[in-house]
């Protein structure tokens, strides 16, 4: 199923306390248990493969079965979540169509696209699943949705500023207050049931959700954590930063032009 970096890393780079790094397969299996979504998903592997879900004792653990059962989950999801998504998509967009040639053209496009299809890592997984679990016409049920998208990957609160504005414009439309005061109520009692029903699991005791917090906010691991990011690809973002870096090694002596 393809090397990874970090592969086999036993003898090889490690941290300044001594500790392995283990590449972008340790990076993808921790986003597979970043959130409390995905403790559901390790409760059932811990029947037949407890080590791989192991909060500490998993890191390094890299066997060629637990990794063709991390990538088929991924194209799993794909064929359940985004794909229906799309093709929830394409419909919307040419509902008003009498030919369904237009539609599966664009279903095909986004089927056979080379970046989905083998782009199969534990991050991607979850921004696909939770890009097609928010796809709905319908307020309260897009609402509720992306309540679970946002359960099922935190990266979504990206996406929340933008969500709770358009809700609240479709909800100033009308011009009676009691209907706005209506509708502003039905989406906020939609979105705190969702939310304790997806969170119930683990609020009955303290320490399990403060463990849900610790996962979804892992401000203790850091952001650089095993060079999954770092200062230079941060510094990437601005182009003129890396110009003149660039610039710089090549001419140390010299003043870049304006």
């Amino acid at each position: 199923m393809f090397p990874y970096s970090g592969q086999g890393n036993k003898d090889g780079r490690v941290r300044e306390d001594g500790t392995k790094m283990y590449g972008d397969y340790e990076a993808q299996r921790l986003t597979l248990d970043g959130d409390h979504a995905a403790s559901s998903g390790s409760r059932l592997v811990q029947r037949n493969q407890r080590q791989r879900s192991h909060v500490d004792k998993s890191r390094g653990y890299e066997t060629a079965a637990s990794k063709i059962r991390m990538r088929t989950i991924v194209l799993l999801f794909d064929l359940l979540v985004f794909y229906t998504g799309m093709f929830s998509v394409a419909r919307s967009l040419y509902k008003h169509s009498s030919s369904s040639k237009r539609v599966c053209l664009l279903l095909g496009l986004g089927l056979t696209a080379w970046s989905i299809a083998f782009l199969v890592s534990g991050e991607e997984k979850k921004r696909r699943s939770k890009s097609g679990s928010q796809i709905t016409s319908d307020d309260m049920l897009g609402s509720a949705l992306f309540c679970c998208s946002l359960c099922f990957k935190q990266i979504a609160l990206y996406y929340s500023p933008a969500m709770f504005f358009y809700l609240l414009g479709r909800c100033l439309q009308s011009k009676r207050l009691h209907t706005i005061a209506f509708d502003i109520a039905k989406l906020g009692a939609t979105v705190i049931v969702t939310f304790a029903i997806c969170f119930f699991p683990w609020v009955l005791s303290v320490e399990s959700t403060l463990q849900v917090i610790h996962r979804i906010f892992p401000i203790k691991r850091g952001l650089f954590e095993d060079k999954v990011a770092n200062f230079w690809s941060m510094r990437n973002r601005f182009s003129f930063l890396s110009s003149l870096s660039i610039w710089y090694r090549i001419n140390p002596t010299s003043t870049p032009s304006a």
